[in-house]
């Protein structure tokens, strides 16, 4: 073996700090680059997140705020009825859930978790209705699969409903479909309380505590 691999051996050998040093700058190098391309930044979540609740007002085309008087309706229910407004405040309040309805799954989540809620809802006389933006017929196929069956859900394909309420502002698919709206009328039609969240879920603790608040109870 030469004398030049025996130096160098050598020169490594009394050299022991070398290795990590380039280790450090490489690691540092790499950071660098990783904050230059967002690599570290926070994922935010797909679709129009701009202002995810509105309370009341904060959106100057949501007309229908409290204290206004929500427009009667008509429209057909999964179950096989057609749901009228005027019809169900004759005998409670009513807890009006505008939703995306075929393709949330946290949307019908939200249906089953306020049924086991049912009796609360009845303490507060309260009748909940849901109301999503697919025809009837995928719609009750989708209330079998999602077993919300048996609960109010209406059909609003036009979107009608949803327009005159103004709940497709506040939205992932802004005037395409509703957001996650809830509007809680008394029993002469008068806005207690509303939210408008882009969000697909609400919790519903919460939801109930703010109804109850909205009730005075």
């Amino acid at each position: 073996m030469g004398q030049p691999d025996r130096q160098r051996r050598r020169a490594r050998r009394a050299r022991p700090w070398l290795a990590p040093l380039v280790l450090g700058v490489a690691v540092v190098a790499l950071i660098g680059v990783a904050r230059a391309t967002g690599a570290f930044d926070t994922p935010q979540p797909a679709g129009n997140t701009a202002g995810t609740t509105a309370t009341a007002g904060t959106d100057p085309r949501i007309v229908l705020v409290v204290g206004k008087t929500a427009p009667d309706f008509s429209l057909p229910d999964v179950n096989g009825t057609t749901f009228r407004l005027a019809d169900a405040q004759k005998s409670s309040n009513v807890l009006l859930f505008f939703q995306e309805g075929l393709g949330c799954p946290p949307c019908f989540q939200e249906m089953r978790d306020i049924r086991r809620e049912e009796a609360r809802l009845g303490e507060l006389n309260v009748k909940l209705v849901s109301i999503a933006p697919n025809p009837l017929g995928q719609l009750k196929e989708g209330a079998r699969q999602e077993n919300v069956l048996g609960m109010p859900l209406l059909s609003d394909e036009t979107l009608s409903v949803s327009r005159q309420y103004g709940t497709v502002f506040v939205s992932m698919h802004p005037e395409q479909t509703p957001g996650h709206a809830f509007v809680l009328l008394d029993q002469s039609g008068k806005v207690l309380w509303r939210q408008d969240a882009v969000e697909m879920y609400v919790p519903v603790p919460q939801l109930l505590d703010d109804v109850a608040k909205a009730l005075g109870k």
